[in-house]
C-alpha cells in the first residue's frame, strides 16, 4: 500500500512540474507522463541519430529519463550554480545556432532545446550528490585519475598541412614527392629529439625555415578522447606514443610530430577536467537507477 501511495505522490509531483512548462502548447502523453510535444520531438530527433529505422523506443526512453531526473533533482533539493545554468544556456545556444532551421520545421522551439541541457546539468548535479568526495557513494579518486588517464593525453606537437591552395583558391593535395621530403624531415626531427635535442630547440629551428606550418606549440596542450578538434584517430595516434617520447604520424590530411608529456605533470590539466571525469564515470554508475527512476513513473 505504501508503495502504492509513493507512486502516486510521484505522479502528481511530475504532473505539478510539468503543467507550468507544457502551459498551453501541444502535448504528448507518454505512459502516466505529459509533456510538450516539442521535448519529445527534440528526443526523438536525437533518437533518430542512433536508430533511424525505429527511434520511438529510445525517444520514449529519454523522454521518460528525463522527466524523472527533474523529478529526482526537486526531490533532493538541489541546485545549480550560475555556471552551471549558463553552461545549460551556452549548450542550447550553440545546438541552436547549428540547427535552428531543422528544430523550427519539426516543432522544437530554442526553449525546448534550453530545458533539454538544463535537465543534463541536473542530472550532473544528481551524480555529483552521490559520487563525488562528500557524496552518498564517492567514486575512489583513484578511479577518477585512472578515467583521466585513459581519456586524455598531454603533448607537445608541430603540425602541418599535406594540401596547399591552387590558383582558384581551392585545397589541393600535396604531390607525393613533397609529402615524403616532409615526412623525412619530420622524421629527421623526431631523430633529433629522440637524441637528446629539446623540443623547442627542433621547434626553433623548424620556424626559422619560414615553413608555412598549420599549427605548432612549444606548450604542452591536453586533448581528449571525445574531442574534434584534430581528424579522428589523433588522440589514438598520441596514446600510442610513451609518455617522455616523441612520434611521428598522420591523420586526415595532417601529419603530427609529437612528444608526449604526462599528463598529470601540470597538476591544472586533472584539476580542470576532473568535474567532466567524475560525471562521465557517474553516468556509467548510474545507468541502472535511471531506468528504475523513468519505470517509475511510467
Amino acid at each position: 500500500m505504501k508503495k502504492t501511495v509513493s507512486v502516486l505522490l510521484v505522479i502528481l509531483i511530475i504532473s505539478g512540474l510539468l503543467s507550468s512548462c507544457v502551459g498551453r502548447e501541444e502535448t504528448v502523453q507518454i505512459g502516466s507522463v505529459t509533456v510538450g510535444k516539442g521535448i519529445y520531438e527534440y528526443f526523438l530527433s536525437e533518437a533518430e541519430k542512433t536508430n533511424p529505422d525505429s527511434p520511438e523506443k529510445d525517444a520514449e526512453k529519454m523522454t521518460l529519463r528525463y522527466v524523472a531526473v527533474n523529478t529526482q533533482f526537486e526531490g533532493l533539493g538541489l541546485e545549480l550554480n550560475a555556471a552551471q545554468k549558463g553552461e545549460a544556456s551556452k549548450t542550447a545556444n550553440s545546438y541552436w545556432h547549428l540547427f535552428s532551421d531543422y528544430y523550427t520545421e519539426r516543432g522544437i522551439s530554442k526553449n525546448d532545446v534550453y530545458f533539454a541541457a538544463l535537465s543534463d546539468e541536473y542530472l550532473k548535479a544528481i551524480i555529483r550528490s552521490i559520487y563525488d568526495t562528500d557524496g552518498t557513494n564517492p567514486i575512489p579518486e583513484k578511479a577518477i585519475k585512472d578515467y583521466f588517464s585513459e581519456n586524455y593525453v598531454a603533448y607537445k606537437a608541430i603540425i602541418e598541412l599535406l594540401q596547399t591552395t591552387d590558383e582558384n583558391g581551392n585545397s589541393i593535395d600535396l604531390s607525393d614527392e613533397k609529402i615524403n621530403s616532409v615526412t623525412k624531415q619530420f622524421n629527421q626531427m623526431k631523430k633529433s629529439i629522440d637524441g637528446g635535442t629539446s623540443f623547442e630547440k627542433v621547434n626553433a629551428a623548424y620556424q626559422a625555415k619560414g615553413l608555412e606550418n598549420e599549427a605548432d606549440s612549444e606548450q604542452v596542450m591536453l586533448l581528449s578522447a571525445s574531442s574534434k578538434a584534430f581528424p579522428t584517430g589523433t588522440f589514438e595516434e598520441i596514446m600510442k606514443i610513451k609518455r617522455k617520447e616523441s612520434g611521428v604520424f598522420t591523420a586526415g590530411k595532417y601529419i603530427f610530430l609529437v612528444e608526449r608529456i604526462g599528463e598529470f605533470d601540470d597538476k591544472s590539466f586533472y584539476e580542470q577536467n576532473r568535474d567532466d571525469c567524475l560525471v562521465a564515470l557517474g553516468r556509467q554508475a548510474l545507468e541502472e537507477t535511471l531506468d528504475s527512476w523513468a519505470q517509475a513513473i511510467r
